[in-house]
C-alpha cells in the first residue's frame, strides 16, 4: 500500500542513505571517518482517499445480514473535491398492489402436484383362442365297405369229378357310386353248410369282379379255396375302381354229391387294408364341434367399456389338404357377452374365403369386461350323387381353427381408476396478521377473479377435459373451463367474471382480506374428464395400446381488481437489520480513525414514500425511528437516540413550519436512483432528490459512538384511502429507505487525534511486515553496524498540503519510535525538515520494526481534514522532493 511505501521513504531513510552508494563489496572493511552525506531521492505523492473504495466501506458495513444495504461511490455536487460514498438501506418494503401480492402465491406448486404428466393409457383389450379337430373322411367309406353283407349262390353236386361255373351272385356296396382304391384287397370267403355230403367236395379255383351292369370285367384272381373249409381268394384291388354293384363270377371243381342237386355256397365279401383314393356318387355328412371356454380381454384394470370404431373378429378354419376336392365346409357359429350376440349366423361357407379367414366386423359393437362366449360347428359334406373326390386317404384330417379380436380403434371408451382426475386439488394460504395485505388492504373490489391455468392435453381433438374452480374467498362456485384436447401449452382463465368491463363497478366482487380469519385464500381445483360420474369417464377415438400425456404445468392467480381500500390495521413496526440476523457493526471505524477522529456530519436521509408511476390518492404517514445500540463494549447501554420527533408528520417534502402539513402523495414521492443510476454517478452533479427528513445531525452521533450492534426501529402509521386500479401499476409499494452520505471528512479535536497506520499497512492479518525485512527477532549485524554508524539525519521534504490541517505530525513506529515534523495548510510549497535522532535510529534495529501510527496535532484549535478524491486532480498531500543530509561517525569493521 502506499501507506507503506510513504513510511520507506519517510522513515527508512538510513537504508536508503546506504544503498546510494555504488561500490562493490570486500570481504572485510574497515570503515573510519565523520562523513556528512547528501542524498536526493526525487518526489512522491500519496492519496489518502485510495485507501478507502466502495469494496472497502461495503466490507464494513454490509455484512451478510444487511445485504440490502448498497454502498456506491458518490460525487456531490456541492463539494465534487471531496471523496464520499452513498450507502442506501432499504428499511422496509410493503407491497399494496393485489396484482403483486396474488401473483406471488405458489398455487402452481400447490395444486398441479397430483396433476404434473399424467398418462392415460389406453388398455389394448382384446381375445384369442384356437384348436386343431380332426376329420376322418375314409372312415366313412370303410365303414360302408365294412358293411357289405354275405351273399349265396348255388353250386352244382356232379357225382364224378368235374369243372363248374357257379352263377355269379352280385353284391351291393353302399354310400358311393364308385370307390376306387389306392391300395388293399377284396378277401372272399367261401363256404358250404355242414349238411353237405360227406363225399361232396367243391375247390374254388377262381375269381372274377364283373360290373353288375353290363357284366364286363373289374378284376380277378386264381388261387385254390377250399369252400368245405372256408377257404379264401383275395383280389387285389389296388388301382381298382368298384361300382356300387358288382359279381362275382366263381371258377370251382367239385366232385361228390348227388346229381342234380345244388348246394348252397355262402360268398362273404371283406375289404382287407384298403385305402381309397377316389370317389364319386358319395355323400359325406361330418361335423366338428367349436367350444373355447370363455375367453379373457385380457388386462381390464382401467377398462369399464368401449365401443369398437374400427374392428373385427378374424376366425380362420384350415382348408382340407390341396390332395383332397369335393368336399365343402360350411360353419354354425355364435360369439356372445352376458349373453348378447355379437354374432350368430348358421350355413355360413367357408369356401372361397381369402387366406381361409372369415371376417365379423366388430364396428359399432360396444364390449365390457366381462368373457367373450364363442361356440359353434364346422360341417364337411360331399355332394350328391355324381359328385365326385380325391385324395380321401385312409387317416384322418387335421382341422385347425383360431378366432381372433383385432381392434384398431374405439371410437369411445369409458375407463376408470384414474385417481388424479376427479378429485380436488386445494390451495390455501392464510393472511397472516404480519403481512402486507392484512395489514394494508381492508376491501378489494375484482372485476375478474380466479384461476389460469397452463395445460397439455395430449387426447385427440373431442376430448375435452373440465377444469372446475372453487373459492370461498372469491365468491367462486364451481366455476368451469375447458381443457381442450389435442393442446400442447394451452391457456385456460376459470375466474369470478362479472362481464362488465374493468372501471364499471357494477357487480364487482367484493373481497376483504381482513375477515378471512383461518380461511385464507383459498382456490381448489377440479380436473374431470368427459362424462366423469363416479370415478368412470368416457373418452374418445382412442388406439388400443396407445398412451396419452396431460399435464398441468402452470397455474396462476388472475386478480383484474378494480379499487382497494387502503385501511392499514395497525402501526408497521420492524427494526434493520431484522432481529434474526446480524447487527450493523461500526466497531470497525476505530481500526481506522482511532479513538480521536470522528466524522465532521454524514449525510443522513429519510425516504418514505411509494413507488408508482400514476397514484394521485393521498397517504397521510407518521411515524418514530429510533437508533438502538450499546457502545464498543456491550455491556454499557446505550439509550435508544430518536432520529425522529415522536408523531412528526413524514410528508413529502417535510416542511416542520407547516402547521397542517401536506400528505404524502404517491405521484410526487421521492424518486430514488436504483443502482445501475448511481454507479453511473461518477463525474454527475445530479442531487438527490428531496428527503422526507434529515437526520443526519442524529445519525451522526450514532456513528461517531462507533457501536457493535446498531439497529435501527421504526413505528409508523397511515391513514386509509381508496385506491384505483389506475393509480396504482402492478408493482405499487410502500417503502422506507435510508441514504447516508459518507464524507472523508474527519474532526480532529485541539488535543490531536491517532490515524492507525498498522490498519492500512498490515491489512486484514493485523500484523506488518518488518521495514527491513527481517522475520519477528531476526538480528541483521550488517544493518545494526550500519545503524550504529549514524549519529543523526535529516529529512527535508518539498510539500503541498491540502489536507486543511496545519500542526504538528508524530509518526509512531514501534520500539519508541517516534519523529516530528510540522507542517502548514495551504497550496504553496514548503520546505518541511524531519529531524531522526539517535535514538530513533537506534529503535530501528529491534525486528520487527513498522510503522504503527501519524498523530496529528492541529494549530490553532479544533478542525476538520478533508480527504479529497482523485478524480478531480487533486492531491491531499503531494510530496515533491526530499533531500537527505546524514551525519556519521565511523570507526568500524564490517564482514561481507
Amino acid at each position: 500500500m502506499k501507506y507503506k511505501a510513504l513510511g520507506c521513504v519517510a522513515l527508512g531513510v538510513a537504508a536508503l542513505t546506504l544503498a546510494s552508494c555504488d561500490f562493490s563489496v570486500p570481504k572485510s572493511l574497515r570503515v573510519k571517518a565523520s562523513p556528512t552525506v547528501n542524498a536526493a531521492f526525487g518526489s512522491t505523492s500519496f492519496e489518502m482517499s485510495d485507501y478507502f473504495s466502495v469494496t472497502d466501506v461495503t466490507d464494513a458495513f454490509a455484512s451478510g445480514s444487511t445485504s440490502q444495504m448498497k454502498v456506491y461511490d458518490y460525487i456531490d455536487s456541492t463539494e465534487p473535491e471531496v471523496q464520499k460514498f452513498l450507502m442506501h438501506m432499504k428499511v422496509m418494503e410493503m407491497p399494496i398492489s393485489m396484482s403483486e401480492y396474488l401473483g406471488n402465491l405458489d398455487i402452481s406448486g400447490s395444486l398441479s402436484v397430483n396433476l404434473q404428466n399424467q398418462t392415460v393409457a389406453v388398455p389394448a383389450v382384446g381375445f384369442t383362442e384356437g384348436n386343431s379337430m380332426s376329420l376322418d373322411i375314409a372312415s366313412v367309406f370303410q365303414n360302408n365297405l365294412s358293411a357289405v353283407g354275405s351273399v349265396t349262390a348255388s353250386a352244382p353236386e356232379l357225382g364224378a369229378s368235374g369243372s363248374a361255373i357257379i352263377p355269379a351272385p352280385t353284391i351291393s356296396l353302399s354310400g358311393f357310386s364308385t370307390v376306387t382304391f389306392g391300395s388293399g384287397s377284396l378277401d372272399i370267403t367261401f363256404s358250404v353248410p355242414d349238411t353237405a355230403p360227406a363225399n361232396y367236395t367243391l375247390v374254388i379255383t377262381g375269381v372274377a369282379l364283373l360290373k353288375a351292369s353290363d357284366d364286363s370285367l373289374i378284376a380277378s384272381s386264381t388261387g385254390s379255396a377250399n369252400a368245405k373249409a372256408s377257404g379264401v381268394i383275395s383280389v387285389p384291388l389296388t388301382g381298382v375302381t368298384l361300382p356300387n354293384q358288382i359279381k362275382v363270377e366263381i371258377t370251382a371243381t367239385t366232385s361228390g354229391g348227388t346229381p342234380p342237386n345244388l348246394q348252397t355256397l355262402t360268398v362273404t365279401p371283406a375289404f382287407t387294408n384298403c385305402t381309397i383314393s377316389a370317389a364319386t356318387g358319395f355323400s359325406v355328412n361330418e361335423t366338428l364341434a367349436i367350444s373355447p371356454p370363455a375367453l379373457s380381454l385380457g388386462d381390464t384394470t382401467n377398462f369399464v367399456e368401449a365401443t369398437i370404431g374400427t374392428g373385427q373378429i378374424n376366425l380362420v378354419v384350415s382348408p382340407l389338404p390341396s390332395n383332397i376336392t369335393g368336399l365343402d365346409r360350411s360353419l354354425d357359429l355364435r360369439i356372445s357377452q352376458n349373453g348378447v350376440d355379437i354374432y350368430n349366423q348358421t350355413g355360413v361357407s367357408l369356401e372361397g374365403l381369402t387366406d381361409n379367414k372369415l371376417v365379423i366386423p366388430l364396428n359399432g359393437t360396444t364390449l365390457d369386461d366381462n368373457p367373450i362366449s364363442v361356440s359353434g360347428m364346422v360341417y364337411v359334406t360331399g355332394g350328391p350323387a355324381g359328385t365326385a373326390a380325391t385324395g380321401l386317404g385312409s387317416a384322418a384330417i387335421p382341422v385347425d381353427w383360431s378366432v381372433a379380436s383385432d381392434i384398431s380403434l374405439f371410437s369411445s371408451i369409458t375407463l376408470s381408476g384414474f385417481s388424479e382426475f376427479g378429485s380436488a386439488q386445494t390451495f390455501n394460504e392464510p393472511v397472516t396478521t404480519d403481512s402486507a395485505l392484512y395489514k394494508w388492504v381492508d376491501l378489494i373490489r375484482f372485476d375478474k377473479v380466479g384461476l389460469s391455468l397452463n395445460y397439455t392435453n395430449g387426447l385427440p381433438a373431442g376430448n375435452d377435459f373440465t377444469l372446475r374452480v372453487n373459492s370461498v374467498a372469491f365468491g367462486i362456485t364451481n366455476q368451469d373451463g375447458t381443457l381442450a384436447g389435442s393442446s400442447t401449452a394451452a391457456d385456460v382463465e376459470v375466474v369470478n367474471d362479472a362481464g362488465d368491463g374493468r372501471n364499471v363497478p357494477t357487480n364487482d366482487y367484493p373481497f376483504d382480506p381482513q375477515g378471512l380469519g383461518p380461511l385464507g385464500i383459498d382456490f381448489s381445483i377440479t380436473v374431470l374428464p368427459p362424462g366423469y360420474n363416479s370415478g368412470e369417464f368416457t373418452l374418445q377415438n382412442l388406439v388400443p395400446g396407445s398412451s396419452y400425456a396431460f399435464s398441468v404445468n402452470d397455474v396462476s392467480v388472475v386478480s383484474d381488481w378494480y379499487d382497494a381500500v387502503i385501511t392499514p390495521s395497525q402501526n408497521f413496526t420492524g427494526e434493520y437489520p431484522e432481529a434474526a440476523a446480524d447487527p450493523i457493526d461500526l466497531s470497525m471505524l476505530t481500526d481506522y480513525l482511532g479513538e480521536g477522529l470522528s466524522f465532521s456530519e454524514i449525510g443522513a436521509r429519510l425516504y418514505i414514500g411509494g413507488k408508482s408511476a400514476t397514484a394521485t390518492q393521498q397517504v397521510d404517514l407518521q411515524g418514530v425511528m429510533q437508533a438502538i445500540y450499546h457502545y464498543p463494549d456491550p455491556t454499557d447501554t446505550v439509550e435508544p437516540i430518536s432520529l425522529l420527533e415522536d408523531s412528526v408528520y413524514l410528508q413529502n417534502p417535510l416542511d416542520t413550519a407547516d402547521a397542517n402539513p401536506a400528505s404524502l402523495v404517491f405521484a410526487s414521492r421521492p424518486v430514488l436512483p436504483d443502482g445501475t443510476l448511481y454507479d453511473d454517478r461518477q463525474g454527475a452533479d445530479t442531487p438527490l432528490p428531496t428527503p422526507s427528513l434529515d437526520i443526519s445531525t442524529a445519525l451522526t452521533d450514532v456513528f461517531n459512538t462507533k457501536p457493535k450492534d446498531m439497529r435501527l426501529s421504526y413505528d409508523i402509521a397511515a391513514n386509509s384511502v381508496t385506491l384505483g386500479y389506475n393509480d396504482l401499476d402492478s408493482d405499487a409499494i410502500v417503502s422506507v429507505d435510508l441514504v447516508l452520505i459518507l464524507p472523508l471528512s474527519l474532526s480532529i479535536p485541539a488535543e490531536g487525534a491517532d490515524i492507525n497506520l498498522t490498519k492500512f499497512i498490515a491489512g486484514d492479518s493485523g500484523s506488518a511486515d518488518d521495514m527491513f525485512g527481517r522475520d519477528p527477532g531476526e538480528v541483521d549485524e550488517n544493518l545494526e553496524k550500519g545503524l550504529d554508524s549514524l549519529l543523526s539525519m535529516g529529512l527535508n521534504m518539498e510539500m503541498v498540503n491540502r489536507t486543511g490541517v496545519s500542526g504538528d505530525f508524530h509518526l509512531l513506529g514501534s520500539n519508541g519510535f517516534d519523529a516530528t515534523f510540522s507542517i502548514d495548510s495551504g497550496e504553496t510549497v514548503q520546505m518541511v525538515p524531519l529531524g531522526l535522532t539517535y535514538e530513533n535510529i537506534q529503535a530501528m534495529k529491534t525486528s520487527p520494526f513498522t510503522f504503527e501510527a501519524i498523530r496529528i496535532v492541529p494549530s490553532g484549535g479544533a478542525t476538520s481534514i478533508d480527504l479529497n478524491r482523485q478524480a478531480d486532480g487533486t492531491k491531499s498531500l503531494e510530496i515533491l522532493s526530499m533531500t537527505a543530509r546524514v551525519a556519521t561517525e565511523v570507526d568500524q569493521t564490517v564482514d561481507f
